[in-house]
């Protein structure tokens, strides 16, 4: 949103960072292929359905060169239960996504990917993977 656009560079500004910020629509990015040498994606795979979550996926590695970096939010029996925990304390409307083992790699297929490296943020406490993903086609 510009909102948040704003807000990156007011805080970058704050260290003496400019950049260019553009808005962009994430399922169909107006970079040519292989534009950027690596894409990050934090914080919002968790929040889209699956189908969207291949075509943004799809995006980011096509304007990479040298892959993307991006958090994946992994579900399991703990993190079901604390989910469900947090909902009864703090109620949150925004929609929640986590995926399986077997969707993570779906996913991942299905964006022609293969996955370099993989890190877990805080295991067992944080539902957050991070996922180093390259184009299978440039790998």
């Amino acid at each position: 949103s510009e909102n948040m656009l704003a807000l990156s560079r007011e805080k970058c500004s704050r260290f003496g960072l400019q950049f260019d910020v553009k808005r962009e629509d994430a399922e169909q990015l107006s970079f040519p292929d292989r534009h950027f040498d690596y894409v990050t994606s934090v914080r919002l795979f968790g929040h889209l359905p699956f189908d969207i979550k291949v075509k943004i996926l799809r995006e980011l590695l096509r304007v990479s060169r040298n892959g993307v970096f991006v958090s994946l939010y992994m579900e399991n029996f703990l993190h079901r239960m604390k989910r469900k925990l947090k909902k009864i304390l703090k109620p949150n409307k925004a929609p929640w996504f986590p995926l399986t083992t077997t969707e993570c790699k779906k996913l991942i297929d299905h964006c022609n990917g293969v996955i370099i490296s993989k890190k877990h943020v805080f295991p067992v406490f944080s539902e957050g993977v991070t996922y180093y993903i390259k184009n299978r086609n440039l790998s």
